[in-house]
């Protein structure tokens, strides 16, 4: 494992585009997960709802919601423009002393 990972989640509004179905013009969250020194970047899209700006309280929601998405390929690689997007919440996961995770949020 790197150092550490950082997710950055930015929120926002998915475009009004056909593509995007029923979550077109929505609101959204963006997250961005990367290595400390980003060698390595995926970012993902989630609708609001099922996701809520309450989850950002719980970083182990988040950490359970990043690591679910980085499971599933497809996910993580769809290009999406969020608009009007700001940082909402940023989060530091390290390797904890007995090999778990450790996740924190920083802002």
């Amino acid at each position: 494992m790197s150092k550490f990972i950082s997710v950055k989640v930015f929120r926002g509004t998915l475009p009004n585009e056909e593509r995007l179905g029923q979550f077109a013009g929505q609101p959204s969250a963006c997250f961005r997960v990367a290595t400390e020194d980003d060698a390595h970047v995926k970012c993902f899209h989630v609708s609001e709802p099922p996701f809520n700006a309450d989850h950002l309280e719980d970083p182990d929601r988040i950490k359970s919601l990043v690591f679910a998405y980085l499971m599933f390929q497809g996910i993580a690689n769809m290009e999406v423009e969020l608009l009007g997007a700001e940082l909402a919440a940023e989060y530091k996961v390290t390797e904890g002393e007995n090999g778990g995770v450790e996740i924190e949020r920083i802002k």
